[in-house]
């Protein structure tokens, strides 16, 4: 994984070619974060069922840890792929995304340039770019290094 720099104590340095995720972000970083430009979350294997001493059925920890990415409206085939990975064990799942006209923080300005799913230890699993421009390409290759390990 690429060790952060930073900017200033509020900042890191993130070099994509998309200059307005570059501006808005401000930590890069694994494990449950909601940071300016990303949204990470574990989620759990479909068959694990205990969770603070109650036991739950098949699938309903990991339809519990999907509810934002649901809200949010994540694609189809994102989905069916952290399904696909989290039949028996659990992963990482990291949306990346910036607004326009920041400060309004409303979903019709919401741009999401796509996700990182990772496995328990952070090694890549896939990526997805779903963004608007060519620009999300990097977005996510950039963001990648900073979320997984990736082995070649």
């Amino acid at each position: 994984m690429k060790k952060i720099k930073w900017v200033n104590d509020n900042r890191m340095l993130f070099e994509s070619d998309h200059k307005t995720f570059n501006r808005q972000t401000n930590i890069i970083s694994t494990g449950n974060i909601i940071a300016n430009t990303v949204i990470g979350q574990h989620i759990r294997a479909y068959t694990e069922t205990e969770c603070n001493g109650l036991t739950r059925s098949e699938g309903h920890l990991r339809n519990f840890d999907l509810q934002g990415f649901m809200r949010r409206h994540i694609p189809r085939r994102v989905l069916q792929a952290v399904k696909d990975s989290t039949a028996n064990r659990s992963a990482w799942l990291y949306e990346l995304l910036h607004y326009n006209n920041m400060g309004l923080w409303k979903d019709d300005q919401r741009i999401v340039h796509g996700y990182v799913l990772t496995s328990g230890d952070h090694f890549l699993i896939r990526s997805f770019v779903t963004g608007p421009t060519w620009k999300s390409r990097s977005v996510v290759n950039e963001a990648t290094k900073y979320l997984a390990h990736v082995t070649e």
